[in-house]
């Protein structure tokens, strides 16, 4: 589910860290929020009689339903990693999707006022470790608000320096190396929309998340 409101520590599920607000400072350096969330993107289309708002309008599900009712729903489950040397991190999330071929456009979704959304915007680059079937445990760690920050978070996790230092896994069944091209507000998340630098494809089948629990992908890679 979204990172930053299910605990890593029991609870509804461990895909927490990304969106948790660990971080105390905001989405300051180099990219900024390009628009407000009641403004409409140049050329988006708005249909008739919706109201483009940071709240809920009269007839909208409360948020806690629509929490529940998306853990129905069955998303692959990644590490996001950002920054580089002592500054680097790394952060557990499932609300990573693909948006366009032509240009190559990704989207993750991250809890405003977290580290990672902070390190994204200074720094635009991050990877997209996408973690294979045997990889819970390392989709836990990075959950977790107790592990260590920097680079004693990597302690004991095979990973290597891919472009920029990003910290790229070893294990994963797919990597991206994603470039943030802009920060669209979307309630208590913002959206990052970023383009595809690179991209490495491996074998292994996936790890999922659903119900609020990891589950072992029983879909083979065609890698294999």
């Amino acid at each position: 589910m979204t990172t930053g409101t299910r605990g890593a520590a029991g609870g509804r599920g461990v895909i927490a860290a990304a969106g948790s607000g660990e971080g105390e400072e905001g989405t300051g350096g180099g990219l900024k929020t390009v628009m407000p969330a009641a403004e409409v993107v140049p050329g988006e289309a708005v249909l008739p009689g919706a109201e483009v708002v940071a709240g809920a309008g009269a007839g909208v599900v409360a948020g806690e339903a629509v929490w529940s009712a998306a853990g129905r729903f069955a998303t692959g489950v990644c590490v996001v990693t950002a920054g580089s040397g002592p500054a680097v991190h790394g952060s557990t999330a499932s609300t990573f999707t693909f948006i366009s071929r032509r240009p190559p456009l990704v989207a993750l979704s991250l809890r405003h006022g977290s580290h990672l959304l902070a390190l994204i915007a200074e720094h635009r680059d991050f990877g997209i470790n996408v973690l294979s079937s045997r990889q819970a445990a390392l989709a836990r760690h990075f959950a977790s608000r107790k592990r260590a920050m920097g680079t004693r978070q990597f302690d004991g996790v095979g990973w290597a320096p891919a472009a920029g230092g990003l910290p790229r896994l070893a294990g994963t069944v797919c990597w991206l190396h994603c470039r943030a091209q802009r920060l669209i507000p979307a309630g208590d998340h913002e959206i990052v929309l970023a383009e595809v630098a690179s991209v490495a494809e491996a074998g292994g089948s996936p790890l999922l998340y659903f119900a609020g629990a990891l589950h072992p992908g029983s879909i083979p890679s065609d890698k294999e």
